[in-house]
């Protein structure tokens, strides 16, 4: 069984790359992606955005850097 992820800051430049590359490679059963910036105004390729997309990723808008925006939901 493939583990189950999450990465912090996943819509940026590295983050996206890791997303994409877990998922082609078949090594996450679960994405779970935070960042503060959301994935329709980042600027994804097609490819990412269907990625994104995909019942494979959950995606959650959070601040890292202010506390009380990571709350539990």
């Amino acid at each position: 069984m493939a583990s189950r992820v999450i990465i912090l800051g996943g819509v940026g430049f590295i983050g996206r790359h890791l997303v994409t590359y877990l998922a082609h490679n078949k090594l996450a059963s679960k994405i779970a992606v935070c960042d503060k910036v959301l994935p329709e105004v980042a600027g994804l390729t097609p490819a990412e955005t269907e990625i994104f997309k995909s019942e494979l990723v959950v995606y959650k808008q959070v601040n890292l850097s202010r506390e009380g925006t990571a709350s539990e939901r």
